[in-house]
């Protein structure tokens, strides 16, 4: 495994939502609590998790980074970003 790898990894989990999470049968969609659980430190759950949940959240992983359009791990430059810039305004 390189670094990329374990950034990507990272990036992936911490970017999953709760219908993500409850499809792969991680956890159910009306837990909020084990969601808040979660989405506090995604690492640390998935650490203790049991093995079953761990599994789960992992196919949920592998979902999400299998969709089409991910941005995970590409360079800042090359994401999708609109810069608003205000318009200087003119005293009167």
């Amino acid at each position: 495994m390189t670094l990329e790898d374990f950034l990507d990894g990272l990036q992936t989990l911490l970017a999953l939502d709760l219908q993500e999470v409850s499809a792969s049968g991680a956890m159910s969609e009306h837990d909020l609590a084990r969601w808040n659980s979660f989405r506090a430190d995604p690492a640390r759950w998935l650490v203790r998790a049991d093995e079953e949940t761990a599994r789960a959240l992992w196919l949920a992983m592998e979902r999400h980074k299998s969709r089409p359009n991910r941005t995970i791990g590409a360079p800042a430059s090359e994401l999708n970003v609109i810069q608003f810039i205000p318009e200087k305004v003119t005293s009167r």
